[in-house]
């Protein structure tokens, strides 16, 4: 891959790789890993036994869908390609109410991703802290220059603001069916302040592009090269594709006129596709931390 394109074992890593190159592979500790797993699978038989039931699909959507407010929860059918089961979430005790399909798999669903999302919140936001500070660090050489520059005074609040759980933060589950020809995922951008998609250790689809040279990579080939060496594969390694979502340069109270992008590309959306041909189907995981009434300042 491209220099600075790597497995980041640390967040200083992931937001060092994430500013030039608008993502970042990174590898989650052995307890996230377990909820990663316990989640990847829950999905993966829900969503599979959905897939194997085509004439059956429509009466699922009307079953486990529930749109409130103009916002889908549970279960849909986004394409004749891919699969969704959606959970929105105001703050990570609290489930927002919607359907699950307890009777299939007795609440297995429901709890592995009530238990899930505070690990990849958690992640989500040290990294969007250290992206603030080390935005923060290209301004401030001293601290005397630090306390006279404007913009480091912007940032400097910015450092003190967090995030409160009163937006929707949704986590998906994509399954690519692969079961027809067509475009699994078109090259597009998503809504939120930084999203993390798990890899796939048993066929590579997610493609990302960096916004330094603006080529396309295929972060999965490290997740496969890597469960070569594992005795027991499940199917979701412990590396996450963290990118950077639309909503990322304005939480950080920056603009262009400042030649910021010229110093950290990598601050801008991030696109992204699943490629048409996949090996096998796909499932794979997103969480979105989303901006709207989410971060707010504590002064």
């Amino acid at each position: 891959m491209s220099e600075g394109i790597h497995v980041c074992e640390d967040v200083a890593a992931a937001s060092k790789c994430l500013l030039q190159h608008s993502f970042a592979v990174f590898r989650v500790d052995g307890f996230t890993e377990s909820k990663l797993n316990r989640s990847w699978k829950a999905g993966r038989d829900f969503l599979s036994h959905a897939s194997q039931h085509n004439d059956k699909v429509e009466q699922f959507i009307e079953k486990y869908r529930y749109i409130k407010n103009g916002t889908l929860l549970g279960f849909n059918r986004p394409s004749s390609q891919k699969l969704l089961f959606r959970a929105q979430f105001v703050d990570c005790n609290s489930l927002e109410e919607q359907p699950w399909p307890n009777d299939f798999d007795s609440g297995e669903l429901c709890q592995a991703t009530k238990d899930l999302v505070p690990a990849l919140h958690s992640i989500l936001l040290q990294v969007h802290s250290k992206i603030r500070e080390d935005i923060m660090s290209t301004y401030c050489d001293g601290e005397d220059e630090c306390e006279q520059s404007e913009q480091s005074e912007h940032l400097r609040k910015k450092r003190r603001m967090s995030h409160s759980f009163d937006a929707y933060c949704p986590l998906d589950y994509f399954l690519y069916t692969n079961l027809q020809a067509g475009t699994n995922c078109s090259e597009h951008v998503d809504r939120g302040i930084l999203i993390c998609i798990s890899l796939s250790s048993l066929v590579a689809g997610l493609e990302v592009m960096s916004r330094r040279d603006g080529k396309f990579y295929t972060p999965e080939k490290l997740a496969m090269f890597e469960s070569l060496y594992k005795e027991y594969d499940s199917g979701a390694s412990d590396l996450i594709c963290i990118l950077a979502g639309d909503q990322l340069l304005d939480s950080l109270n920056i603009n262009d006129n400042m030649g910021i992008l010229a110093i950290y590309p990598g601050i801008q959306a991030c696109n992204h596709r699943v490629k048409q041909e996949l090996a096998m189907a796909r499932l794979s995981i997103s969480y979105e931390l989303r901006e709207s009434a989410n971060i707010k300042s504590h002064l």
